[in-house]
């Protein structure tokens, strides 16, 4: 994360590489996931960007997984389901 200020790009990107772990669902993406859409939430907010915010809330929704679950880092690789 940029230490001074944010760059609007940043938090896109975020969600979007949170986006393609989240469906490719390889060994080991269940674990970036949640820490990249928590830093794109916050930076989003900081900037004033709702539409970001949006689609990182929607990201998680579409995980099927909460922040606060009871799993460790919050997205469990065998509950990872996408409704189309």
């Amino acid at each position: 994360m940029c230490q001074d200020r944010h760059i609007p790009e940043y938090p896109w990107t975020c969600w979007s590489y949170a986006a393609v772990l989240l469906e490719r669902k390889g060994s080991g993406d269940h674990l970036r996931p949640q820490e990249l859409l928590e830093e794109s939430l916050q930076i989003s907010t900081d900037l004033g960007m709702p539409p970001l915010r949006q689609q990182a809330d929607d990201l998680i929704s579409r995980a099927g997984e909460t922040f606060d679950s009871g799993y460790p880092r919050g997205f469990p690789n065998e509950r990872l389901m996408f409704s189309d």
